[in-house]
Protein backbone atom coordinates (compact mmCIF):
# COMPACT_ATOMS: atom_id res chain seq x y z
CA UNK A 1 0.00 0.00 0.00
CA UNK A 2 2.48 1.93 0.57
CA UNK A 3 4.74 1.51 -2.44
CA UNK A 4 1.38 2.25 -4.34
CA UNK A 5 1.38 5.81 -2.47
CA UNK A 6 4.50 6.37 -2.90
CA UNK A 7 4.20 5.64 -6.92
CA UNK A 8 1.23 7.89 -7.18
CA UNK A 9 2.53 10.50 -5.84
CA UNK A 10 5.72 10.36 -7.85
CA UNK A 11 3.51 10.60 -10.62
CA UNK A 12 1.51 12.94 -9.69
CA UNK A 13 4.38 15.41 -9.01
CA UNK A 14 6.03 14.31 -12.62
CA UNK A 15 2.48 15.48 -13.84
CA UNK A 16 2.61 18.64 -12.31
CA UNK A 17 6.23 19.23 -13.10
CA UNK A 18 5.74 18.90 -16.56
CA UNK A 19 2.32 20.88 -16.77
CA UNK A 20 4.46 23.52 -14.67
CA UNK A 21 6.86 23.51 -17.28
CA UNK A 22 4.54 23.61 -20.17
CA UNK A 23 2.70 26.41 -18.41
CA UNK A 24 6.53 28.39 -17.96
CA UNK A 25 7.80 27.82 -21.65
CA UNK A 26 4.09 28.96 -23.04
CA UNK A 27 3.91 31.88 -20.55
CA UNK A 28 7.99 32.96 -21.39
CA UNK A 29 6.73 32.73 -25.09
CA UNK A 30 3.60 34.73 -25.01
CA UNK A 31 6.19 38.04 -22.91
CA UNK A 32 8.88 37.35 -25.55
CA UNK A 33 7.68 36.73 -28.83
CA UNK A 34 6.69 39.87 -31.15
CA UNK A 35 3.86 40.73 -32.55
CA UNK A 36 2.76 42.68 -35.14
CA UNK A 37 1.65 46.05 -34.06
CA UNK A 38 0.06 48.87 -36.58
CA UNK A 39 -0.27 52.44 -35.46
CA UNK A 40 -1.66 51.25 -32.25
CA UNK A 41 -2.30 54.23 -29.83
CA UNK A 42 -2.97 53.88 -26.00
CA UNK A 43 -3.69 56.24 -23.50
CA UNK A 44 -2.48 55.19 -19.60
CA UNK A 45 -4.72 57.64 -17.28
CA UNK A 46 -3.19 58.39 -14.41
CA UNK A 47 -3.73 56.49 -10.82
CA UNK A 48 -4.49 53.18 -13.02
CA UNK A 49 -3.67 49.94 -11.21
CA UNK A 50 -1.25 47.85 -12.36
CA UNK A 51 -3.90 44.92 -13.14
CA UNK A 52 -5.97 47.27 -14.49
CA UNK A 53 -3.55 48.60 -16.84
CA UNK A 54 -2.98 44.82 -17.98
CA UNK A 55 -6.17 44.52 -18.80
CA UNK A 56 -6.39 47.58 -20.89
CA UNK A 57 -3.36 46.15 -23.45
CA UNK A 58 -4.90 42.94 -23.95
CA UNK A 59 -8.43 43.92 -24.70
CA UNK A 60 -6.03 46.20 -27.52
CA UNK A 61 -4.17 43.08 -28.30
CA UNK A 62 -0.98 44.60 -27.23
CA UNK A 63 -0.26 41.98 -24.84
CA UNK A 64 -2.02 38.12 -25.68
CA UNK A 65 -4.72 37.66 -24.06
CA UNK A 66 -3.62 34.55 -22.13
CA UNK A 67 -4.93 34.23 -18.51
CA UNK A 68 -1.16 32.35 -17.44
CA UNK A 69 0.32 35.52 -18.37
CA UNK A 70 -2.04 37.59 -16.73
CA UNK A 71 -1.17 35.32 -13.47
CA UNK A 72 2.38 35.39 -14.81
CA UNK A 73 2.63 39.41 -14.78
CA UNK A 74 0.93 39.74 -11.59
CA UNK A 75 3.24 37.20 -9.64
CA UNK A 76 6.40 39.45 -11.45
CA UNK A 77 4.54 43.19 -9.68
CA UNK A 78 4.70 41.39 -6.28
CA UNK A 79 8.38 39.97 -6.43
CA UNK A 80 9.71 43.13 -8.26
CA UNK A 81 7.81 46.26 -7.12
CA UNK A 82 9.42 48.56 -9.76
CA UNK A 83 7.87 46.18 -12.41
CA UNK A 84 4.58 47.57 -11.57
CA UNK A 85 5.23 50.88 -12.16
CA UNK A 86 3.96 52.11 -15.61
CA UNK A 87 3.76 55.49 -16.36
CA UNK A 88 0.57 57.37 -17.41
CA UNK A 89 0.68 59.33 -20.93
CA UNK A 90 -0.18 57.83 -24.34
CA UNK A 91 1.90 55.42 -25.95
CA UNK A 92 2.86 54.81 -30.15
CA UNK A 93 3.27 50.97 -31.08
CA UNK A 94 3.95 50.54 -34.95
CA UNK A 95 6.23 47.65 -35.38
CA UNK A 96 6.86 44.43 -33.96
CA UNK A 97 7.23 44.62 -30.18
CA UNK A 98 6.29 41.41 -27.74
CA UNK A 99 4.82 41.72 -23.87
CA UNK A 100 8.09 42.36 -22.41
CA UNK A 101 8.74 45.47 -24.73
CA UNK A 102 5.17 47.30 -24.60
CA UNK A 103 5.94 47.08 -20.92
CA UNK A 104 9.23 47.99 -20.85
CA UNK A 105 7.83 51.31 -22.83
CA UNK A 106 5.44 52.34 -20.55
CA UNK A 107 7.48 51.70 -17.40
CA UNK A 108 10.30 54.38 -19.25
CA UNK A 109 7.99 56.92 -19.67
CA UNK A 110 8.52 56.77 -23.40
CA UNK A 111 5.49 59.09 -24.71
CA UNK A 112 4.43 59.34 -27.97
CA UNK A 113 5.37 63.11 -29.26
CA UNK A 114 2.72 64.94 -31.17
CA UNK A 115 3.94 67.68 -33.82
CA UNK A 116 2.57 71.45 -34.41
CA UNK A 117 3.97 73.65 -36.94
CA UNK A 118 3.58 77.63 -37.05
CA UNK A 119 4.19 78.33 -40.12
CA UNK A 120 6.72 81.08 -41.44
CA UNK A 121 4.79 83.85 -42.19
CA UNK A 122 1.56 82.69 -40.47
CA UNK A 123 -0.22 85.80 -37.54
CA UNK A 124 -0.78 85.21 -34.61
CA UNK A 125 -4.47 84.71 -34.96
CA UNK A 126 -3.46 81.98 -37.11
CA UNK A 127 -1.23 80.14 -34.85
CA UNK A 128 -4.45 80.57 -32.42
CA UNK A 129 -6.15 78.57 -34.53
CA UNK A 130 -3.87 75.75 -34.89
CA UNK A 131 -3.55 75.24 -31.40
CA UNK A 132 -7.14 75.38 -30.97
CA UNK A 133 -7.75 72.96 -33.49
CA UNK A 134 -5.15 70.13 -32.50
CA UNK A 135 -6.87 67.73 -30.48
CA UNK A 136 -4.28 66.63 -28.45
CA UNK A 137 -3.40 70.10 -27.14
CA UNK A 138 -4.86 70.84 -23.66
CA UNK A 139 -6.90 74.46 -24.21
CA UNK A 140 -6.25 77.00 -21.56
CA UNK A 141 -7.18 80.74 -20.81
CA UNK A 142 -3.37 81.74 -21.30
CA UNK A 143 -4.04 85.51 -22.01
CA UNK A 144 -2.80 87.04 -18.51
CA UNK A 145 -0.01 84.40 -18.93
CA UNK A 146 1.03 85.42 -21.98
CA UNK A 147 0.59 89.08 -21.39
CA UNK A 148 3.13 88.75 -18.56
CA UNK A 149 5.84 87.08 -21.13
CA UNK A 150 5.42 89.47 -23.82
CA UNK A 151 5.87 92.59 -21.16
CA UNK A 152 6.73 95.38 -22.67
CA UNK A 153 5.06 94.77 -25.85
CA UNK A 154 1.24 94.33 -25.91
CA UNK A 155 1.14 92.50 -28.66
CA UNK A 156 2.31 88.60 -29.31
CA UNK A 157 2.60 88.91 -33.30
CA UNK A 158 6.46 88.96 -33.88
CA UNK A 159 7.51 87.32 -31.10
CA UNK A 160 7.37 83.74 -31.41
CA UNK A 161 9.39 81.57 -33.68
CA UNK A 162 7.68 80.01 -36.51
CA UNK A 163 8.90 75.78 -36.30
CA UNK A 164 7.62 72.37 -35.62
CA UNK A 165 7.39 71.73 -31.97
CA UNK A 166 6.68 68.06 -30.61
CA UNK A 167 4.73 67.42 -27.63
CA UNK A 168 2.82 64.53 -25.32
CA UNK A 169 -1.03 64.20 -25.24
CA UNK A 170 -2.58 66.66 -23.43
CA UNK A 171 0.09 69.03 -23.55
CA UNK A 172 -0.90 73.19 -22.50
CA UNK A 173 -1.51 75.34 -25.48
CA UNK A 174 0.64 77.99 -23.13
CA UNK A 175 3.60 75.21 -22.76
CA UNK A 176 3.65 74.97 -26.57
CA UNK A 177 3.23 79.04 -26.59
CA UNK A 178 6.48 79.43 -23.93
CA UNK A 179 8.19 76.97 -26.11
CA UNK A 180 8.14 79.26 -29.55
CA UNK A 181 8.75 82.65 -27.00
CA UNK A 182 11.89 80.63 -25.57
CA UNK A 183 13.31 79.99 -28.82
CA UNK A 184 12.45 83.67 -30.50
CA UNK A 185 14.19 84.50 -27.04
CA UNK A 186 17.45 82.08 -28.27
CA UNK A 187 17.68 83.39 -31.68
CA UNK A 188 17.96 86.61 -30.27
CA UNK A 189 20.64 86.07 -27.97
CA UNK A 190 22.28 84.17 -30.66
CA UNK A 191 21.82 86.64 -34.07
CA UNK A 192 21.56 90.16 -32.21
CA UNK A 193 22.91 91.06 -28.85
CA UNK A 194 26.23 89.70 -31.14
CA UNK A 195 26.02 92.76 -33.34
CA UNK A 196 28.35 95.74 -32.01
CA UNK A 197 26.47 98.12 -34.38
CA UNK A 198 22.85 96.94 -35.37
CA UNK A 199 20.67 98.48 -37.41
CA UNK A 200 17.36 98.69 -35.47
CA UNK A 201 16.30 97.60 -32.41
CA UNK A 202 15.54 93.96 -31.87
CA UNK A 203 11.95 94.28 -31.89
CA UNK A 204 12.15 97.02 -34.90
CA UNK A 205 14.12 93.96 -36.93
CA UNK A 206 11.33 91.40 -36.08
CA UNK A 207 8.75 94.50 -37.67
CA UNK A 208 11.02 94.77 -41.04
CA UNK A 209 11.48 90.67 -40.94
CA UNK A 210 7.77 89.85 -40.65
CA UNK A 211 7.78 92.52 -43.78
CA UNK A 212 10.28 90.80 -45.97
CA UNK A 213 8.82 87.24 -44.58
CA UNK A 214 5.23 88.46 -46.07
CA UNK A 215 6.95 90.24 -49.40
CA UNK A 216 8.71 87.11 -50.56
CA UNK A 217 9.09 83.14 -50.33
CA UNK A 218 12.60 83.10 -51.77
CA UNK A 219 15.37 83.09 -49.30
CA UNK A 220 18.12 83.93 -51.80
CA UNK A 221 16.08 87.01 -52.52
CA UNK A 222 15.36 88.47 -48.78
CA UNK A 223 18.56 90.66 -48.41
CA UNK A 224 17.73 92.00 -51.38
CA UNK A 225 14.44 92.87 -50.52
CA UNK A 226 15.68 94.10 -47.13
CA UNK A 227 18.06 96.63 -48.10
CA UNK A 228 15.37 97.98 -50.67
CA UNK A 229 13.46 98.85 -47.14
CA UNK A 230 16.64 99.95 -45.53
CA UNK A 231 17.21 102.77 -48.19
CA UNK A 232 13.30 104.01 -48.39
CA UNK A 233 14.31 104.92 -44.97
CA UNK A 234 17.50 106.32 -45.10
CA UNK A 235 15.70 108.83 -47.50
CA UNK A 236 12.48 108.92 -45.57
CA UNK A 237 10.78 107.27 -47.92
CA UNK A 238 7.51 105.46 -47.13
CA UNK A 239 7.62 101.50 -47.45
CA UNK A 240 4.54 101.33 -49.06
CA UNK A 241 4.76 96.99 -49.34
CA UNK A 242 1.40 95.88 -49.63
CA UNK A 243 1.55 93.09 -46.62
CA UNK A 244 1.10 95.90 -43.99
CA UNK A 245 -2.21 97.03 -45.69
CA UNK A 246 -3.33 93.58 -45.82
CA UNK A 247 -2.73 93.02 -42.19
CA UNK A 248 -4.16 96.56 -41.32
CA UNK A 249 -7.29 96.00 -43.40
CA UNK A 250 -8.11 92.91 -41.06
CA UNK A 251 -11.45 90.81 -41.60
CA UNK A 252 -11.67 94.02 -44.59
CA UNK A 253 -9.59 92.17 -46.59
CA UNK A 254 -11.11 89.62 -49.18
CA UNK A 255 -7.83 89.00 -51.64
CA UNK A 256 -7.59 92.74 -53.85
CA UNK A 257 -6.26 95.46 -52.55
CA UNK A 258 -8.32 98.38 -53.76
CA UNK A 259 -6.76 101.73 -54.33
CA UNK A 260 -9.48 102.92 -51.76
CA UNK A 261 -7.22 100.40 -49.30
CA UNK A 262 -3.81 101.75 -50.01
CA UNK A 263 -5.41 105.59 -48.88
CA UNK A 264 -7.27 104.01 -45.88
CA UNK A 265 -5.53 105.59 -42.92
CA UNK A 266 -4.30 102.28 -40.29
CA UNK A 267 -1.38 102.17 -37.86
CA UNK A 268 -0.37 99.85 -40.55
CA UNK A 269 -0.67 100.99 -43.75
CA UNK A 270 2.72 102.31 -44.82
CA UNK A 271 1.20 103.82 -48.02
CA UNK A 272 0.04 106.29 -45.25
CA UNK A 273 2.69 106.24 -42.05
CA UNK A 274 6.06 106.57 -42.32
CA UNK A 275 8.42 104.57 -41.30
CA UNK A 276 7.78 100.84 -39.65
CA UNK A 277 4.46 99.79 -38.72
CA UNK A 278 4.06 99.61 -34.91
CA UNK A 279 4.57 95.64 -34.71
CA UNK A 280 5.36 93.15 -36.80
CA UNK A 281 2.65 91.56 -38.94
CA UNK A 282 3.80 87.76 -38.72
CA UNK A 283 5.95 85.44 -37.29
CA UNK A 284 9.28 85.97 -39.05
CA UNK A 285 11.53 82.55 -40.14
CA UNK A 286 14.55 82.43 -39.37
CA UNK A 287 15.97 83.59 -43.37
CA UNK A 288 14.10 86.88 -42.60
CA UNK A 289 15.48 87.66 -39.72
CA UNK A 290 19.30 87.63 -41.14
CA UNK A 291 18.01 89.16 -43.67
CA UNK A 292 17.23 92.04 -41.71
CA UNK A 293 19.83 92.09 -39.35
CA UNK A 294 22.92 91.87 -42.81
CA UNK A 295 21.04 93.41 -45.99
CA UNK A 296 22.42 93.28 -49.09
CA UNK A 297 24.20 96.71 -50.15
CA UNK A 298 22.16 97.64 -53.09
CA UNK A 299 21.31 101.09 -54.67
CA UNK A 300 17.47 99.61 -55.27
CA UNK A 301 14.30 101.46 -53.90
CA UNK A 302 11.42 99.66 -55.61
CA UNK A 303 10.56 95.84 -56.25
CA UNK A 304 7.89 94.11 -58.32
CA UNK A 305 6.56 91.11 -58.84
CA UNK A 306 8.33 89.29 -61.71
CA UNK A 307 5.66 87.19 -63.19
CA UNK A 308 7.83 83.98 -62.33
CA UNK A 309 7.41 83.64 -58.45
CA UNK A 310 10.28 86.53 -57.97
CA UNK A 311 10.60 90.54 -58.15
CA UNK A 312 12.01 92.81 -60.65
CA UNK A 313 14.37 95.32 -58.79
CA UNK A 314 15.11 98.64 -59.57
CA UNK A 315 16.94 102.08 -58.46
CA UNK A 316 14.32 104.85 -60.14
CA UNK A 317 10.95 104.90 -60.46
CA UNK A 318 11.47 105.12 -64.13
CA UNK A 319 12.82 101.89 -64.14
CA UNK A 320 10.20 99.98 -61.72
CA UNK A 321 7.17 101.62 -63.35
CA UNK A 322 9.09 100.09 -66.79
CA UNK A 323 9.14 96.45 -64.63
CA UNK A 324 5.29 97.00 -63.25
CA UNK A 325 4.07 97.88 -67.08
CA UNK A 326 5.87 94.33 -67.94
CA UNK A 327 4.84 92.54 -65.26
CA UNK A 328 1.34 93.96 -66.04
CA UNK A 329 1.27 93.17 -69.96
CA UNK A 330 2.78 89.12 -68.35
CA UNK A 331 -0.34 88.67 -66.83
CA UNK A 332 -2.56 89.79 -69.38
CA UNK A 333 -1.06 88.02 -72.13
CA UNK A 334 -1.21 84.70 -69.59
CA UNK A 335 -5.10 85.75 -68.99
CA UNK A 336 -5.63 85.71 -72.69
CA UNK A 337 -4.43 82.01 -73.14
Amino acid sequence: MVKWFGRVLLALVLIISIACSIAYNQVKQDFSAPIELQQQLITINQGASFQKIIQQLMQQQLLPNSQLLHWYLRIQARLQPDFSQLKQGTYLFDGQYSAQQVLAKIRNGEQHLFSITFAEGSTFAQIQAVLQNHPQVQQTDYQTWLAEQIKPHLHAEGLLFPDTYLFAANTKDKTILGQALNKMAQLRDSEFAPLAEPKLSWYQTLILASIIEKETPIEAEMPTVASVFYNRLAKKMRLQTDPTVIYGLGAEYQGDITRAHLKQATPYNTYVIKGLPPTPIAMPGLAAIKAALAPADTDYFYFVASGDGGHVFSKTLRQHNLAVAQYLKKLKAEANN
